[in-house]
């Protein structure tokens, strides 16, 4: 009698090892998987096989097919998440849909996009352009799309989405002082000390 309820206590624990190790893969398989978030805000595993700033080339089992930034809330790549988002990538352009690269995320997320400047020489009085990464910045719970650009006054603007947060006045005062700081940083101090605020949201 004993033998056999020490060999069903065996195949017990056999089954609950083999169905733990199946959860594992499947976790650790859609981990590694790429996907996108439609509009419904539903994850679609897929194979993402082409990305340009506008669009990506995905696969899913079937046919290969486009899907463009403004019809979805972003995708997932290589270890990073890109939100879909309205941006302009230079100066004389206009704001067009844009999948962002996703560089810091908490209660305020920075993403940041390729793009261009103009740069003017006072010696030959000549204009050229040249590549630059520009930053944004957007509030977890703001609409699909909003995000602020961070390139002149970017202190300012974060002060104010941060609701002037005490402590993020402190690391600008300390990184101006030290001829230091960015925005990557700044983030991390909102994101680690400054509470949020519901009236700290601006347009």
């Amino acid at each position: 009698m004993r033998l056999i309820n020490d060999s069903k206590m065996k195949k017990n624990i056999l089954t609950i090892l083999l169905i733990f190790l199946g959860v594992q893969i499947f976790a650790w398989d859609h981990k590694n998987l790429d996907y996108y978030v439609d509009a419904d805000q539903d994850t679609i595993y897929c194979k993402i096989l082409k990305r340009k700033n506008k669009s990506i080339i995905v696969n899913t089992g079937g046919e290969d097919y486009k899907v463009k930034a403004r019809h979805i809330y972003g995708y997932y790549k290589n270890g990073y998440y890109y939100a879909a988002g309205k941006a302009k990538i230079n100066v004389m352009g206009v704001k067009q849909w844009y999948f962002l690269r996703q560089i810091r995320s908490g209660w305020i997320n920075l993403y940041e996009l390729n793009g261009s400047q103009i740069n003017h020489s006072m010696i030959n009085n000549t204009y050229s352009t040249s590549s630059v990464i520009m930053h944004y910045a957007r509030m977890a719970d703001e609409p699909r799309g909003k995000f602020r650009k961070l390139y002149s006054y970017w202190r300012i603007k974060l002060r104010k989405m941060s609701g002037d947060c005490p402590e993020l006045n402190n690391y600008f005062k300390t990184s101006k002082r030290m001829y230091i700081g960015n925005r990557q940083d700044a983030i991390d101090v909102i994101n680690e000390f400054c509470e949020p605020e519901q009236d700290s949201i601006i347009e």
